[in-house]
């Protein structure tokens, strides 16, 4: 019998958790239903949080990294460029992500594609260099609201 998330623990009250639901679609692949120890596990995990976020990799040149974004691909910092004294963003592929050659293509022909493109619009890449393996895209810092706190109303549009 698959686990759903509506039926993951019946002898308690309340809505499904995310993490019950996610070990519940977590186990379903290995057709098992989680026990009540195992969901009060899952739950004491979440009460802790999210796991704090490893410290900024040191950086040649770079320094004051704080971190500003995180996705899929990798980590954004925003950090001082100590030998122009400028502020700069820096975008590093995860451990994971890196190990892939993949990965390393992707972000290689991301920055050989900016470097290409001048606009206003457009970050600017300034340099690729590497940070323990993992290929690291240094560009200018844009500084003002994210655009996700904007609004796709806010972005005016070309004609």
């Amino acid at each position: 019998m698959r686990a759903r998330t509506d039926d993951v623990d019946r002898s308690r009250p309340g809505p499904v958790t995310a993490p019950e639901a996610a070990l519940a679609k977590l186990l379903s692949r290995t057709r098992r239903t989680p026990g009540p120890d195992t969901l009060a596990i899952v739950g004491q995990i979440a009460a802790q949080g999210p796991a704090p976020s490893p410290p900024p990799p040191e950086i040649p040149g770079l320094t004051d990294l704080v971190e500003v974004g995180r996705g899929g691909m990798g980590v954004v910092y925003r950090a001082r460029e100590t030998r122009l004294d400028r502020v700069v963003a820096v975008k590093v592929l995860t451990a994971g992500a890196a190990l892939t050659p993949d990965a390393r293509s992707r972000a290689e022909r991301e920055a050989a594609c900016l470097t290409r493109v001048v606009d206003p619009h457009i970050v600017q890449i300034l340099y690729v260099t590497d940070v323990a393996g993992a290929p690291a895209i240094v560009m200018e810092w844009i500084d003002g609201p994210w655009l996700d706190e904007q609004g796709a109303a806010a972005i005016p549009l070309a004609d």
